[in-house]
This record gives C-alpha cells, sequence and structure tokens, in this order.
C-alpha cells in the first residue's frame, strides 16, 4: 500500500495524541476500519506502507505507544551523546593540536607584513589607514650595500683594555740581514678577547689597637658600619654576586654552590639563602619606597604567575602561590618594576597593593588581563590586554591548513588585529594629545570593524571550539581593550608586565620553589630590586654594592629616598664607602 495519506484516516503522534490533519511520511496511523476488539495501524515509512491488525487494541496499543515513547527518547538521546562526542573530540583534537604547536612548533606569534596578507582579509579592513601608514608599511627597495660584517671586525671598544708590552729582555735584536744593531721603530698592536673567571677571596682586616702607658687607657680605630653585621660572609660584593646570579641570571644556589666548590672554596646554599633573605630584609624600605613611586604615577601595568612554596602554615607543599608584578607604562619618568608575593591569587591582593598607606585607594589607569579578579580593585578605568584576545585567534588559525588560514574569521580577525600594531608603531615616538588624535583617526575604524566582525560570527561559531571561546573572550573584553584608545599613557597589550615577568617564570624553572615564606618575600623583593634596575639602565650588581655600602649611613627616610635605583652615580661606586654621601 503506497502513502499513508490514502487511507483517510485519523493518525497518532508518539505522544498518543490523535491527530486530523495530514499526517507525515513517516507515521503510525489507526484506520477507522478496525473492529472493537482489534486495532488496525497503517505503518508508513519513507513512502512505503504496511497493515498491521493488533488483537486486545486497548492493552496493546498503550504498549506501543509507550514502547515508541521509549525508543524516542534513546534517539534523542543518542543524539546527544554523539554530538556531545562529536564536540568532545573536536575540543581534544584542538588541545592535541595546541600542544604538539606548544613542543615543536614556533613560539613566535609573527605575522608578514599587512600588504602579505590574504585580499579575504584587506576586504574586511578597508582603506581605513591613511597614505601616510601605508607608504611606510610598504616594503621600499633598498639599494644592495657591502657587508657589514664581512671581514675581521675589532673588538668593540666596551671592553675594558690591559696594555701588555713585549720587548727582547736582551736589547734591540741584531739585523737578521748584515748583523748590525737595530733600533726602536714601532709598536705592532693585536687585540684578543679574554676573561677572567670569578675570584673567590677573604679579606682579612688587621686593625691595629693601642693603649696609653700612663693610664693604660685602650684606643682603636673605629670599625666602619656594616650592611650585615655579625656575617663573615655579608660583604656587599658576595651578597650581591649571589643575588645578581640568582635573579638575573637564574642560576639555583646550589649551582652557586657548585660553582664556588670549581673554585675550590666551600660555601653551602644554605649560607647563600640565609645571605639573600637577611639582604632583603634590610632592603625592605628601598622596596617599599618603589611602591610609593609607582602610585604617584597614573598608569599600571599588573599581571602574575604562580609560585611554589613547601613550607606554608596550614597549607599543602603543591598548593600553588603567587608572584604578582606591577610595573609602570612605558612613558613613565621613573621606571618602577615591583613584585609582591601572596598565598591566593584573590583580587584582594591587588586592591591592598595599590591602596595608599593612609588607606585611600590607588586612581588610575591598570592595564591587565581577562582575570576576573581584577574587577575587584576600586576607582581605576581598566585597560584590557590586545595579545591576550589576538593570541587565541592565532592559536585557532594555525590549526587550519595554510592556504585556508588568511581566508578564516580566525586569519581575518588577527589580520585586522596586525593593522592596529603597524599603527602602534607609527605612534610609538608621539607623546599626550598626538597619540589619541592618531588612534582615533586610524585605530578606531578598525576597532569598530573588529567588533562588528566578532558580533557578526559570534551566533554561527560553535561555543566549545576553539572559535567559539576566542571570540566569546574578545567580545567580553572588548568593553574594556577599546579604552586604550582614549588613554595615551596606555599600551595597545599587557606585553610590557609580561616581558617582566619573563626573568620570573625563568627563574622559577630553575629553582623551582621557594622553601619557606621569608624565602617568597625574599625573591620577590630581589626580582624588584633587579628589574627596576635593568628598566632604568642600571647594572643590578653595581647598585647592589652600592647600596649595601651606604645603607648603614641612612638615617632618615629621605637618607634611604637617596639610594634608588636611579639616584645611583652614572660612574658607579665613587665614593669611599666611609665618607658622608647623604649630606
Amino acid at each position: 500500500m503506497q502513502g499513508g495519506a490514502s487511507l483517510g484516516a485519523r493518525w497518532i503522534d508518539l505522544d498518543g495524541n490523535v491527530r486530523d490533519d495530514p499526517y507525515p511520511p513517516d507515521s503510525i496511523t489507526v484506520n477507522t476500519a478496525g473492529s472493537g476488539r482489534e486495532l488496525v495501524l497503517d505503518v508508513n515509512v519513507d513512502g512505503m506502507a504496511e497493515r498491521v491488525r493488533l488483537r486486545r487494541a486497548p492493552a496493546i496499543a498503550g504498549l506501543l505507544f509507550d514502547a515508541i515513547r521509549l525508543l524516542d527518547a534513546q534517539v534523542r538521546r543518542a543524539d546527544e551523546a554523539r554530538a556531545h562526542a562529536e564536540g568532545e573530540a573536536s575540543r581534544l583534537a584542538e588541545l592535541l593540536a595546541d600542544a604538539r604547536r606548544r613542543e615543536f612548533g614556533a613560539s613566535s606569534e609573527k605575522m608578514p607584513s599587512v600588504e602579505d596578507v590574504d585580499h579575504s582579509a584587506q576586504s574586511v579592513l578597508g582603506p581605513v589607514v591613511s597614505a601616510e601608514v601605508a607608504t611606510t608599511s610598504a616594503p621600499v627597495p633598498k639599494p644592495r650595500k657591502a657587508n657589514p660584517n664581512a671581514g675581521r671586525k675589532p673588538i668593540d671598544a666596551s671592553w675594558p683594555r690591559v696594555d701588555v708590552v713585549v720587548e727582547s729582555d736582551e736589547g734591540p735584536p741584531a739585523c737578521t740581514n748584515c748583523s748590525a744593531e737595530t733600533s726602536f721603530l714601532r709598536y705592532e698592536t693585536s687585540e684578543r678577547a679574554t676573561v677572567v673567571p670569578e675570584h673567590f677571596r677573604v679579606i682579612r682586616t688587621h686593625r691595629a689597637n693601642y693603649v696609653c702607658r700612663c693610664c693604660g687607657t685602650h684606643a682603636a680605630i673605629p670599625v666602619e658600619p656594616s650592611f650585615l653585621p655579625g656575617s663573615s660572609f655579608g660583604s656587599p660584593e658576595l651578597v650581591a654576586h649571589i643575588a645578581v646570579k640568582k635573579y638575573q641570571y637564574g642560576m639555583p644556589l646550589y649551582r652557586y654552590e657548585q660553582l664556588a666548590a670549581s673554585h675550590g672554596v666551600k660555601l653551602s646554599r644554605a649560607t647563600c639563602a640565609n645571605l639573600v633573605i637577611a639582604a632583603a630584609e634590610k632592603l625592605t624600605p628601598i622596596v617599599e619606597l618603589l611602591r610609593e613611586t609607582l602610585l604617584q604615577q597614573s598608569a599600571i601595568h599588573v599581571d602574575e604567575t604562580v609560585l611554589q612554596v613547601l613550607n606554608e602554615p596550614g597549607r599543602a607543599p603543591q598548593t600553588q602561590s603567587y608572584l604578582w608584578c606591577f610595573q609602570s607604562a612605558k612613558g613613565a619618568e621613573r621606571q618602577v618594576v615591583d613584585y609582591r608575593y601572596t598565598t591566593t591569587r584573590a583580587g584582594s591582593n591587588a586592591v591592598e597593593y595599590l591602596t595608599h598607606d593612609d588607606g585611600t585607594p590607588w586612581v588610575g589607569t591598570m592595564q591587565v588581563d581577562g582575570y576576573a579578579g581584577y574587577n575587584k580593585v576600586p576607582g581605576v578605568t581598566r585597560i584590557a590586554c590586545m595579545a591576550h584576545i589576538r593570541r587565541k585567534f592565532f592559536e585557532v588559525m594555525t590549526r587550519l591548513p595554510v592556504l585556508e588560514q588568511p581566508r578564516s574569521v580566525a586569519g581575518q580577525v588577527v589580520a585586522m588585529i596586525q593593522k592596529l600594531y603597524l599603527i602602534e608603531d607609527q605612534c610609538s615616538d608621539m607623546s599626550g594629545e598626538r597619540v589619541r588624535e592618531y588612534r582615533d583617526r586610524y585605530s578606531r575604524p578598525i576597532v569598530e570593524k573588529i567588533k562588528a566582525f566578532l558580533l557578526e560570527h559570534r551566533e554561527t561559531a560553535l561555543r566549545n571550539t576553539g572559535l567559539g571561546k576566542a571570540i566569546a573572550y574578545a567580545v567580553e573584553q572588548w568593553p574594556h581593550m577599546e579604552r586604550y584608545l582614549d588613554e595615551p599613557a596606555a599600551a595597545i597589550d599587557n606585553n610590557r608586565v609580561e616581558r617582566a615577568l619573563k626573568r620570573a617564570v625563568l627563574g622559577r624553572k630553575a629553582f623551582l620553589f621557594c622553601e619557606s615564606q621569608d624565602g617568597a618575600h625574599a625573591t620577590a623583593s630581589m626580582y624588584a630590586i633587579v628589574e627596576t634596575c635593568l628598566a632604568n639602565k642600571v647594572d643590578p650588581y653595581r647598585y647592589l654594592v652600592w647600596v649595601m655600602k651606604r645603607f648603614p649611613y641612612a638615617k632618615t627616610a629621605a637618607d634611604v629616598r637617596k639610594l634608588l635605583p636611579w639616584c645611583m652615580p652614572v660612574e658607579g661606586d665613587t665614593a669611599k664607602p666611609s665618607e658622608p654621601i647623604l649630606a
């Protein structure tokens, strides 16, 4: 029997409802020709109909409808499970691709120039950047020049020179041709680079004592004040060397112990750790002045990273603690990079740091990532990080075949963001209102296009996929991100503080953990001093020696303020340790 509709009968849907309207191609129809003791069903599937006669109709019909409903529920659950499995498989494939890229791929997110991006991305952008920017960014053929690195180059003038004069011990040699006596003509000079390894030594000071022969009164030459009194190892040079090796160059203390042993010196890592902790505690006023200086500025970058501390009261050794980094904006006159150790990642830690000692909150522009804890900081203009937004789309794009990347949604977003970075390069040397005007003229149209592009594709991208998550994150952060257009002191991203944290992250990979909370606080203080020195183009080793020699003479807060990194003389340690330096 073809076509259940030709039966002209009522039909029953899967919920047991009797319907009089035309039934669908796949249905079960009750034929009115059946008697009261039997149920005649016309089963119509894919246009093929079969008539089934069922005795004991009421009971069988109930069982049949229950079975149909059960099967329908099972089918729905199977469809949902299959959709979930497909989504999970897609998610795991993305995670695997990301892991392979991190392990074996290039870590750089550098993209080709805007002009090399596929025309599909260019069509989205439109002609929003002026000819000035386009001309500047376009590759200009340059005349070929001779390779400046060809041939032997002299050793750079920054290397200190030690002159060694080589002459004959027996006077001028005789002429090899006629045996006559020769006379001096000139020196033939050559240079060879060398290195003097670390030289460990003990300075034994013999201090004269005097006695009066008349009354027996003793007199002695006064002892100069010491930075770490009572410590035989607490010389400024040794403490500074240990601190710089660990916090600037990432050498764990057990390797410093091995370094000393290679020079025939016994110096335990416990002694090194105690010296660093004691020095950091003494230099706490310096670190607090760095925070005070930073809170006087109008723009701050903030970020945090994990730090494992083994012996924390009431916490397991595996529990994660955090190292926070607070850094000045690029245009600040005094560059400060400050660190703080906390046991949690709670946003209250940032609130505590950004509150003045008198209880008033700091007010200014705070550039951070998407961590929700920063929402607790009151009275600030929060600006998001474009690099975090871009990175998520870049990861999605790199999962695709190379030829498909420029035309993909992620590729087009990356291309538009790349153009914003190009504009930032153009205005990097500007300041104040010029930056605001330049961004408003060239960057704002692109920012609006990206926003519209994201909203357009938000509904079509699956939420659990990489693209869906990237779009959701970007849309969430966009109100915070676009504020950089109106803040000349703000950057387009938070890479500045992430670069400052990189030294701490690499150091953490080497020394793995801090054993105690005192060590964690010392780590934060020493990283603050080292990074602030580097930000102000001051050599950390020379500064630490300089400040530790002079710190015992600082009696007031004004004296300590004169010991900040930017106060060190350019020529370094020129004053004698014993002379008054704080007059």
